[in-house]
């Protein structure tokens, strides 16, 4: 058999179209196209080596960075975020509510945590997003990314800052009830 290099240039065309069908039947299929279950995936990938807390669900979706000043820029909107909701959020904290934690991960998404004891239902999950997406809104953010986890309650400290409920209280600027 004599090769050519008319067969050979039929030989790398139907091997790219194979690899272009194949890549595009694969992006089809198996590539999530729901934002928050591509966000729970990244999630996932990022904890998986970890022993992090248990995931519940996960909203909105994490934007595609082109360099790292857009990666600071959005984690100082979360941060934006995350003090602008704090006075609205403060009756679903601990003690008085179920959550214990409420921040963002330096991947790029909010991150609230519940008890992990406690069952918790779409309906308040829903609603503690919609705080968050409402201020992200008011900040021109659409589809906030927000992992929602349990984690164990804040243990007592006996040192002289108090316990770690209080430090977790002042550390989020949160006034504590009276």
């Amino acid at each position: 058999m004599k090769i050519t290099k008319y067969s050979i240039i039929a030989i790398v065309s139907v091997s790219l179209i194979t690899g272009c069908v194949a890549y595009g039947i694969h992006t089809m299929f198996l590539t999530p196209e729901d934002p928050e279950k591509k966000l729970l995936e990244e999630y996932e990938k990022v904890t998986e080596n970890a022993s992090g807390p248990p995931v519940i669900t996960t909203y909105g979706k994490i934007p595609e960075f082109e360099n790292e000043e857009q990666i600071r820029d959005w984690l100082n909107n979360l941060d934006e975020i995350r003090k602008g909701v704090r006075s609205e959020m403060r009756p679903y904290f601990y003690p008085e509510g179920i959550v214990v934690g409420c921040g963002y991960h330096y991947d790029g998404y909010m991150s609230i945590s519940f008890e992990k004891d406690i069952v918790v239902e779409k309906p308040l999950m829903d609603e503690i997003y919609g705080i968050i997406d409402k201020q992200a809104n008011e900040m021109g953010i659409q589809d906030v990314p927000v992992v929602f986890d349990l984690e164990g309650l804040p243990e007592e400290s006996s040192t002289d800052k108090g316990t770690e409920v209080e430090s977790m209280l002042k550390m989020y600027e949160i006034p504590k009830a009276s």
